[in-house]
């Protein structure tokens, strides 16, 4: 079985609907949070998730939306959550808060969790490509999966340990590596040992940048979008 894996949208449709283009058939799409929460098309990511019945957690900035508390955001998040919960329907804002802040199951004998953040802290939680063993061993002592599933970052990775595979699939909407390509992943269950393809397409993003501009949103996120940092 083949899985597609995605993690913050940020409300940018353009950059989704190249990730789904260039997506590999896959069984299922889980997908890592924020759905919304910095581009100006959060009503049709939404319906482009539902439409492809992407299972998808809850992540920080979509929460920020859903309850108006934007107190750990930065600022120009904030601005960029405080327009996304103004534009809102009731309809979107009802499937917002309808992620479960954790997913788990298991597929082709493996166990799955699907975080935003950590398995430790599933909302705010952080794990970095670089971060000490130590640290990511404390993070993954208690969890009870095989394979664990995370966003927030923006960062793409992928590294067993302790015979637990952790993957990042990047970012869609908001990459934060100096590649402003969106990021996705694949994940392959077929044999005994699971594989991974991390990858990135090209998308418009002059598109995005455009709409925010006419929204009058911070230039500092246009400038985010169009370097990846």
């Amino acid at each position: 079985m083949r899985i597609g894996l995605i993690a913050d949208v940020h409300g940018n449709l353009s950059a989704f609907r190249a990730v789904m283009r260039e997506m590999p058939r896959v069984e299922k799409i889980f997908c890592a949070g924020d759905l919304v929460g910095m581009c100006v098309r959060p009503k049709q990511v939404v319906r482009l998730v539902k439409r492809k019945k992407i299972s998808c957690v809850l992540g920080d900035c979509d929460l920020a939306v859903i309850t108006g508390s934007f107190e750990r955001l930065s600022e120009e998040f904030k601005t960029a959550c405080a327009w996304t919960r103004a534009k809102l329907d009731d309809e979107t804002m009802k499937f917002l808060r309808g992620l479960p802040k954790k997913i788990e199951t298991k597929i082709g004998g493996f166990k799955i969790m699907v975080v935003h953040g950590s398995p430790s802290d599933a909302l705010y939680g952080r794990v970095s490509p670089e971060m000490p063993n130590e640290s990511l061993s404390k993070i993954l002592a208690d969890v009870d999966a095989d394979i664990v599933i995370i966003g927030h970052t923006h960062l793409q990775f992928f590294k067993m340990f302790f015979g637990k595979l952790v993957i990042n699939p990047g970012s869609v909407g908001h990459p934060k590596d100096r590649n402003p390509n969106a990021g996705f992943a694949v994940l392959d269950l077929r044999g005994e040992n699971p594989r991974v393809e991390i990858k990135r397409v090209k998308y418009p993003v002059e598109e995005e940048i455009s709409l925010m501009k006419k929204e009058s949103l911070p230039s500092s996120l246009a400038s985010r979008l169009l370097y990846g940092w």
